[in-house]
């Protein structure tokens, strides 16, 4: 049975971080690149965002399929296949998996133009994702 009120605790959490990300936003890129506490705030708000995200998308996956997905990224794509979020915010959400993955591995340099570039980026998606996920528990009639 969906877990309602998990998903919602988790919203408030997207929120949270949303917020935090937002009092970053205004930093121009050399005091992004200067400031060693502002770009790891930045890089672990975007990672929390995803990783938060990745858990609501996978209780929901668990709940509707009995599967849960492979990795971040399916989770957004597998989202989309039961309602969760649109298709279109799937795929521009999906390849957010893959910063978080650089950043959290250090799979390779991260280059501070591309976290930079995707703080705006994050801000808009996942504030949508937000919403598309409250639409989808209001209509799954799990609203308090």
């Amino acid at each position: 049975m969906l877990n309602a009120a998990l998903v919602r605790r988790k919203l408030i959490s997207l929120q949270g971080y949303l917020k935090e990300l937002k009092q970053l936003s205004s930093v121009s890129l050399q005091e992004y690149k200067s400031d060693f506490t502002k770009r790891r705030a930045i890089e672990r708000l975007i990672q929390l965002l995803v990783e938060t995200a990745s858990d609501i998308n996978a209780h929901v996956l668990i709940e509707e399929t009995g599967e849960p997905p492979r990795d971040y990224y399916t989770s957004f794509i597998r989202a989309s296949d039961v309602g969760l979020i649109s298709s279109e915010l799937a795929e521009s959400l999906a390849p957010s998996a893959g910063l978080r993955n650089r950043i959290v591995h250090e799979y390779e340099i991260l280059k501070d133009e591309i976290v930079y570039a995707s703080i705006k980026q994050a801000i808009d998606k996942y504030t949508r994702y937000v919403q598309e996920v409250n639409a989808f528990l209001e209509a799954k009639g799990n609203q308090d």
